[in-house]
């Protein structure tokens, strides 16, 4: 998606702006800020090639181009490098609150160095204008409130822990995503569909979040941090009079009719995000969204295709079992 929304040179400026720095970190600060593992939060360390190796996520500003037709292309480029300092700074600040980066502390003090070169951005391109540095505040208020409350259900599975309280931790901890379309705003002094673009992304982010805890329930089950979808599961088990336990929620989880669910209202929030800005002309942020809604239903495909395959195998061990035990 990212090459059809900004073209090669766009992405070899945006590369070379990245490099700049990360050139003038401290050598163990470059070191993390050069690792797509540690930044995506997936696996093993893999150096970081072009920041374009981070998807659609670095396609933001592009993506809501239509919906400012003032902007020129060196307001578009400023945003776009605003965006990926800020995208990293969010991705650093999740993988850290699910002790997903051994080295915290480089980690901590190079999110706080992408904090600080996009409000350097933001001050470049907008000055001390009030109007965005207010919003600004907001978005760092709601993302700190939504990191809290994450914080207080991830150690205590609580049955208050419903669609509101995932909502509320989804859309708030990417809060400051938004800070991205209302400096667009400010920028264009074009407002009016910022409403329905702030509702649009807000549903992306919690069916987004949702849909990582899914994704990701396994280690967050083993680091004994729960998420609605865990949540969920203790909840079901109460309800079914059994057992908590980690071998119970692990077999709960196997049934592709509790993951369907859940699934199910990831996309409901998705086609939410759709829904928000229907009329609004931005064709390229919709085609995001529904790429979103393809991956959903793409995984709960493989999902189920994975479980007709575990049958058929535990199918296959109990006849050779049977059939061992006749010939005893």
């Amino acid at each position: 998606m990212a090459r059809h929304l900004l073209d090669t040179d766009t992405l070899l400026e945006l590369d070379r702006r990245y490099r700049v720095f990360v050139k003038a970190l401290p050598p163990r600060l470059a070191q993390l800020a050069s690792d797509r593992g540690a930044l995506e939060g997936d696996g093993p360390s893999r150096p970081l090639r072009t920041v374009g190796q981070f998807g659609v996520s670095v396609t933001g500003p592009w993506a809501f181009r239509d919906i400012f037709p003032g902007l020129t292309e060196e307001q578009l480029l400023d945003l776009g490098e605003n965006w990926i300092f800020l995208m990293s700074a969010i991705l650093l600040q999740d993988h850290l609150a699910d002790d997903q980066l051994p080295a915290g502390v480089y980690a901590a003090e190079l999110q706080r160095r992408f904090i600080t070169k996009v409000n350097e951005g933001f001050y470049s391109l907008i000055g001390d204008c009030p109007v965005f540095w207010q919003r600004f505040e907001q978005y760092k208020h709601q993302t700190k409130s939504a990191l809290q409350l994450e914080a207080y259900y991830r150690t205590s599975p609580q049955a208050t822990y419903d669609l509101a309280v995932a909502w509320h931790i989804g859309a708030g901890k990417s809060a400051l995503f938004k800070a991205i379309p209302w400096a667009m705003v400010v920028l264009s002094d074009e407002p009016w569909y910022f409403a329905r673009l702030e509702a649009s992304i807000n549903a992306l982010v919690a069916g987004g979040q949702l849909m990582d805890d899914i994704v990701d329930w396994r280690e967050d089950l083993a680091r004994g941090h729960y998420t609605y979808p865990l949540a969920q599961a203790i909840s079901r088990l109460h309800s079914l009079g059994l057992r908590v336990s980690p071998q119970a929620i692990e077999a709960l989880f196997l049934e592709s009719t509790f993951i369907k669910g859940l699934l199910e209202q990831v996309q409901a929030w998705y086609r939410q995000a759709v829904k928000a800005v229907d009329g609004v002309p931005c064709q390229l942020w919709i085609g995001l969204l529904n790429s979103n809604i393809e991956e959903c239903t793409w995984y709960h495909l493989w999902w189920v295709i994975c479980r007709i395959v575990e049958a058929a195998k535990e199918k296959g061990r109990m006849v050779q079992q049977k059939g061992e035990e006749s010939l005893r």
